[in-house]
């Protein structure tokens, strides 16, 4: 799958091992290092954690986020 045509609605009618599969190809594309993927009894969609220069992000395929710093 092409990380340009993941949605959020397709990500989450992945199994896990093709979700783990996609979010590395995700970490590598941005130079981090997937923590982990996980599904919890009734999630409806699985949930990616990468680490980036450090810090732990939260895969969201196909949102549109605008970062904000509050002081």
């Amino acid at each position: 799958m092409n990380l340009a045509d993941l949605t959020l609605d397709r990500w989450c009618a992945l199994d896990l091992p093709t979700a783990r599969r996609v979010a590395r190809q995700a970490a590598e594309a941005t130079g981090g290092r997937l923590v982990a993927v996980e599904r919890s009894d009734g999630d409806r969609c699985p949930r990616a954690r990468i680490d980036w220069q450090g810090r732990e992000f939260a895969l969201v395929p196909g949102v549109s986020v605008r970062p904000v710093l509050e002081v």
